[in-house]
Order: structure tokens, then C-alpha cells, then sequence
């Protein structure tokens, strides 16, 4: 039998979400996982990458459909800042945005998205942060992510 071996349902689809931080770099992999008990194949999944702005990526996992409606919540959010203040969020504010957004608005979906936001900056280096469902952010070195039956 293969050695990495998922639990058993109708449904052998696995996200999974890699992520690490180097000093002045970050490195991500995202991929869904189809099982069987001999054989896993991965395939290149690039719509849970969200490029936010520049030097900021929002790595999702779950629910096609909620994702979509949660980055689409975000944008709207980040364009109605600009047009009121005359300017971009920082990337720290935007982390943080996220997490309000989450906590206010998706509280429901807090189960089935999985959210990973990384940037770089001049003055913060490279930053790699988990956002638990709008509760918390984790500022992290390294993190691996997966969800079960989202595909």
C-alpha cells in the first residue's frame, strides 16, 4: 500500500497549503491532493493564490465558492479605503482588515476557509501570517495547512 494514506470517504480530495519564511524571501505551494489507496496525484492549483497588492498574496484554502465571495468582500474593502483616505492599506493594515473582515462577516465559514497571508516589505522584512478565522494572527516561520474534501 502507498504510505500516505488518507482517511477513507466518498470523497479523496485533500488541500493542502505549504508555507515558508526565509530571511528576505517567502516560499508557498498550494495543491490539491487526489487520493487512493496506490496512487496520489497533485495538480497545480493557482486560484488559491490572491495577489492583493503589490508584494502581498493571500493563500486560501476551502470552498471555491466562499473564497471567491471573501475575496471579492476584501477588494471592495480595499477600494472603498482608497477612495476615502486617498491611499493604499499597508500590508499590515490589510492583514488586519482580513482578520476584522473574517470576524465580522464570514464568522459562519471560520470551519471551512484556511487563510495564509504572506508579504515582504523594506521596514518588516518577510512576513508569513496565519489568520485563524478572524480570532488571531500568527506571525509563523513555517506552516502546512490541509483540508479535507473542499475540491
Amino acid at each position: 500500500n502507498f504510505p500516505f494514506l488518507l482517511p477513507k470517504s466518498n470523497n479523496n480530495n485533500m488541500e493542502l497549503v505549504l508555507g515558508v519564511k526565509g530571511v528576505n524571501f517567502i516560499m508557498i505551494a498550494c495543491d490539491t491532493i487526489l487520493a487512493s489507496p496506490n496512487l496520489l496525484v497533485i495538480k497545480n492549483d493557482l486560484i488559491k493564490y490572491h495577489r492583493l497588492q503589490d508584494n502581498f498574496l493571500l493563500v486560501t484554502s476551502g470552498s471555491y465558492s466562499d473564497v471567491r465571495v471573501l475575496v471579492r468582500h476584501i477588494r471592495e474593502a480595499m477600494e472603498l479605503h482608497r477612495l476615502q483616505f486617498k491611499r493604499d492599506y499597508s500590508h499590515h493594515e490589510l492583514v488586519h482588515k482580513i482578520s476584522m473582515i473574517l470576524r465580522e462577516d464570514f464568522f459562519n465559514f471560520e470551519a471551512s476557509l484556511k487563510l495564509m497571508a504572506t508579504y515582504y516589505n523594506e521596514k518588516e522584512g518577510a512576513q508569513l501570517k496565519i489568520l485563524d478565522g478572524g480570532k488571531s494572527i500568527q506571525s509563523v516561520d513555517c506552516v502546512g495547512q490541509g483540508m479535507m474534501g473542499t475540491e
